[in-house]
């Protein structure tokens, strides 16, 4: 028996498409250079740009607070005078021990401030050191301002730049800011425009960190500065934005996820505007492994299972043709539009499936909270079609989902115009690519934070299975395994059970419930998963580890731990943080209800659908 666990994943490809006939194709990679506006290069332009220095700082932090008026920025960064002196702080800082940091400052030269010098309307400040070189981007955090959330908030923005950029050298754009009074004449571009120059000079890349509101400024200057059209050198992410580069071509040192894939050159050799079948018509990639949009599912060939594959397709297609069709449940479950297969120029067979768009995935919906928390109210809502969906699964259909997590739960489109601006802009060619072995890699497009919520989607049934046999093998996800899967014994639905309630913890404590790494390789291993279980559950009952040969390994014959590393009691008071009172008594009873050694013990999605807790009941 193996102590480690490995859940085979699948690796495709996905792509936005729209039906398309034939006799309608036209090729879209076209890029389209606008006219610059009359203000830019033209000698009666009173913007101009310039170095910056220190005796700038006052003019700058004005322009800053100008420009940042939005409640999110506000809450983290409030109008204080505490957080002037530290906003001087960190430029004056910057200017004195960061030479590779250029600020740049933009005066409007007909008009004046009070010392009577040109006005300063906007400033940039562009880092030219290279990602290992950079440190820490800011000063201690100053009283007035919420530390934490300032702290989680920088660091998803560098996570989300590490995770886009690898280790590409780049510059980076850390601030651009224009007075309201002058933004829309160009100010901007003209800082953006210095930093993507200088970076096309030097042969390197450029990354700018960008509000929603705040990425057509990127994409105006990019198209508004003349030579700059696909040149290698803008990105941009994080806060909702959408990448606005115009067809970047990004370098080797930045893999892709085919890449990273050993023979990734299996994968469909798909190129955006292609037709596939003379009816979908690609738009943009939406991710590895948006009615007239349809997402497409395309399987690597040769390195997934044929099984796994025609597991999947059969499944789906068992769900669209079984069960109530009126089960509230059905709605929560992803379906199958279509499903084929094409061959690619090498010659490689692949199966592809055809679902409705969907958006961001639970899991990033919930690392956009400072706290990466799920507030009690969303998590009841998730919580109640999620079992909604598994009522459907188990009850209608008699199938197992085996994969519950939040990568697994997609959220529904609310606003479908999304899907008219990424077929505009992707298509237009402002998708970052890169030549490959002569393949076309395209980096996965991005919905950013979603201002409406659409319903929640349980998807991915490649490693679903019927609920009417008996099943042995090796299931879920490492955090998430059951007992019965880690000892062996014969699963069935409540295993989906277990898988939920161990989910929720991530989700609304964020931190596992177990975690079964040893502590000193930082590997998974049974022995550890299964300590941590009876730290919180106390051993299993003798009807429950008499039904597995495994069990000796870790028990003797009353159920105690013999294995060395040691079993850490815990309670569930103590580790639940949240919540308090009867919330906190309702929550953890809701949980227990999941929770536990034997499955037969465990809830069925229809009773967890009337529990107290989750219906807003508690007394």
């Amino acid at each position: 028996m193996s102590t480690t666990h490995k859940v085979s994943t699948l690796s495709v490809s996905v792509l936005a498409v729209t039906p398309h006939p034939l006799n309608n194709v036209s090729t879209r990679y076209i890029f389209r250079q606008s006219e610059p506006p009359s203000n830019m290069g033209s000698t009666s332009n009173p913007l101009i740009l310039e170095p910056a220095t220190a005796e700038d700082i006052p003019a700058i932090i004005e322009v800053w607070f100008a420009a940042f008026t939005q409640p999110s920025i506000r809450t983290l960064l409030p109008d204080t005078p505490g957080m002037r002196e530290w906003h001087r702080d960190w430029h004056l800082g910057n200017f004195k021990t960061r030479p590779s940091t250029k600020y740049l400052r933009i005066v409007d030269t007909e008009s004046t401030d009070e010392q009577g010098r040109p006005r300063i309307v906007a400033f940039g400040v562009w880092d030219l050191s290279m990602p290992e070189e950079r440190g820490r981007r800011f000063p201690p955090w100053h009283p007035d301002c919420p530390q934490q959330g300032c702290e989680d908030f920088i660091t998803g923005l560098e996570s989300e730049r590490k995770r886009v950029m690898g280790d590409a050298k780049n510059y980076y754009l850390d601030t651009v800011a224009t007075h309201p009074a002058y933004q829309g004449r160009g100010a901007g571009s003209m800082l953006v425009k210095w930093g993507c120059e200088l970076a096309d000079k030097n042969g390197v890349g450029a990354y700018v960190d960008a509000s929603k509101e705040g990425a057509p400024l990127y994409k105006k200057a990019l198209e508004t500065a003349s030579g700059l059209l696909g040149r290698p050198h803008l990105a941009t992410s994080s806060n909702g934005t959408r990448r606005v580069t115009s067809r970047s071509m990004l370098s080797s040192a930045n893999p892709f996820e085919e890449e990273r894939e050993v023979g990734f050159e299996k994968f469909y050799p798909m190129a955006l505007g292609e037709v596939i079948n003379e009816k979908y018509k690609v738009v943009a990639k939406l991710g590895f492994g948006t009615n007239k949009y349809a997402a497409l599912k395309i399987y690597a060939h040769d390195l997934v299972a044929e099984d796994e594959i025609g597991n999947e397709t059969a499944i789906f297609k068992h769900i669209n043709t079984v069960g109530d069709r009126n089960h509230p449940g059905k709605m929560y479950v992803r379906t199958i539009q279509d499903s084929f297969s094409i061959t690619s120029t090498a010659g490689n067979p692949h199966q592809c499936l055809v679902h409705e768009v969907l958006s961001n995935h639970i899991l990033s919906l919930r690392y956009t909270h400072p706290d990466r928390q799920l507030t009690e109210t969303f998590l009841k809502q998730i919580l109640i079609q999620l079992l909604l969906a598994l009522d459907f699964l188990h009850s209608e259909c008699h199938i197992i989902h085996t994969d519950i997590k939040e990568e697994n739960i997609l959220l529904g489109l609310a606003d479908s115009s999304i899907l008219e601006q990424l077929d505009t802009e992707e298509i237009a060619a402002l998708s970052f690519y890169k030549a490959v072995k002569g393949y076309n890699l395209y980096k996965s497009a991005n919905f950013g934070i979603p201002t409406k919520l659409g319903r929640p989607i349980l998807c991915d049934f490649s490693l679903a299975r019927n609920g009417q046999i008996e099943h042995r093998h090796d299931i879920q996800p490492d955090p998430y395994r059951a007992p019965e899967v880690i000892l062996e014994m014969p699963w069935g639905y409540p295993v989906d059970i277990w898988n939920v309630g161990v989910m929720v913890w991530d989700m609304f404590e964020n931190r596992r419930m177990f975690d079964g790494l040893d502590p000193e390789t930082g590997k998974y291993e049974n022995r550890f998963h299964l300590a941590s279980i009876v730290g919180l559950l106390g051993p299993p009952p003798p009807e429950f580890f008499q039904r597995s040969e495994y069990s000796s390994v870790y028990f003797d014959d009353r159920g105690n731990w013999k294995c060395l590393n040691p079993v850490l009691p815990v309670s569930w008071e103590d580790t639940e943080g949240k919540l308090s009172g009867l919330e906190k008594k309702g929550f953890l009873d809701f949980i227990r209800k999941m929770v536990r050694w034997t499955p037969e013990s465990r809830a069925t999605p229809e009773e967890l659908l009337q529990d107290p807790w989750l219906l807003g009941e508690v007394e």
